[in-house]
């Protein structure tokens, strides 16, 4: 668990990024800004446990909110303690069929401003309710959704203030989003992360790729280079085969093992 360092200002929201496999929790004052943030393993896949096996033999249904329950509390009991009328709103998979409560998805296009109207209400026991904020699924043929990412692109709007825009959010599932007039239009859903960790992890191209240690600037020009395979005609054979080439390069000697990571991340791959 990571803290910033406590602020004396009093507590207007608490605001909780709530994912598979992770939660963080922001504690921000009455203006505005952060004042305290932390990071939990605690995502609504991974909730801590019971102690000495309390509640096992609870139903289902009252199991899994107590292990939310828990959950909240280490992320920010001692915040709600001390502002015990302090909003509470939660964006993210906790609102997803695995979440704490399903919340259902808004139809895009639509407004941002209007992501907001429809919270779905927990009763979390600590004496103030949780809000989640619903998801949105754009139907058609492929139906897209997402569950966090509106909350990264209102306050993406809110800080450039721009009518025309095309956002880009990087992760496990990387989304490409756009608003115009303040409107989300349209967005895509690329599987980035988590093919980059099935590829690195469960194929012939981790063998010759070295993954300890921390990606660092230098390694950007394999990336770049992975990226302009996608312009060019050596592109076109498309991503099945351009990922190969990370392993070619490595046995001609013109990709390290090191920077073969990076090329992987590339959008040729």
């Amino acid at each position: 668990m990571t803290q910033a360092t406590p602020s004396t200002s009093s507590t207007g929201l608490i605001a909780l990024d709530w994912g598979t496999t992770s939660l963080r929790a922001y504690r921000f004052d009455a203006d505005g800004r952060v004042a305290d943030r932390r990071a939990l393993p605690w995502g609504v896949m991974n909730l801590p446990p019971a102690e000495d096996g309390a509640g096992a033999s609870a139903n289902s249904a009252n199991s899994a909110d107590a292990g939310f329950r828990r959950a909240l509390q280490a992320a920010c009991g001692d915040w709600l303690r001390d502002s015990p009328a302090t909003p509470l709103i939660a964006a993210g998979m906790v609102g997803s069929k695995q979440g704490w409560r399903e919340a259902p998805y808004l139809d895009v296009p639509l407004a941002v401003s209007e992501v907001g109207n429809t919270m779905t209400i927990v009763d979390t026991g600590f004496g103030v309710p949780l809000h989640i904020v619903p998801g949105l699924l754009q139907r058609s043929a492929l139906p897209n959704v997402m569950r966090g990412e509106e909350t990264q692109v209102a306050g993406i709007l809110d800080q450039l203030q721009v009518d025309d825009i095309l956002i880009g959010l990087p992760g496990t599932h990387s989304k490409w989003v756009h608003v115009r007039g303040k409107r989300i239009e349209h967005f895509d859903t690329f599987m980035t992360g988590e093919m980059y960790a099935v590829l690195s992890n469960h194929s012939i191209l981790g063998r010759t790729m070295q993954r300890d240690g921390a990606v660092d600037a230098t390694d950007d020009a394999a990336f770049v280079r992975g990226a302009l395979v996608a312009k060019s005609s050596d592109g076109r054979a498309g991503m099945l085969s351009n990922i190969f080439s990370s392993r070619t390069l490595g046995l001609t000697g013109e990709l390290s093992p090191r920077r073969a990571r990076r090329r992987i991340t590339s959008p040729a791959c």
